[in-house]
């Protein structure tokens, strides 16, 4: 994923627990927290995104196999 040449920053509540491990990570792979969430975020947003590239692949064959294409099937 490109990032475009300047950063917003995000604020969102975490639980601390979660946060230690974050910083713990970082740490230990010598980056920075918003490095390493940034990385996160990007490798999971492509996870989900396949996934939602597949369904809908999934139901767009359904669709040509009935010769119905309902655009609901298909973005769901």
């Amino acid at each position: 994923m490109e990032l475009q040449s300047y950063s917003r920053v995000v604020t969102f509540k975490v639980d601390p627990k979660l946060l230690e491990l974050v910083d713990e990570t970082a740490k230990e792979l010598s980056i920075s927290r918003s490095e390493l969430i940034r990385a996160a975020i990007e490798e999971f947003l492509a996870k989900v995104g396949t996934f939602v590239n597949k369904s809908k692949n999934r139901n767009l064959e359904k669709a040509d196999r009935s010769g119905n294409i309902d655009v609901e099937v298909v973005l769901l």
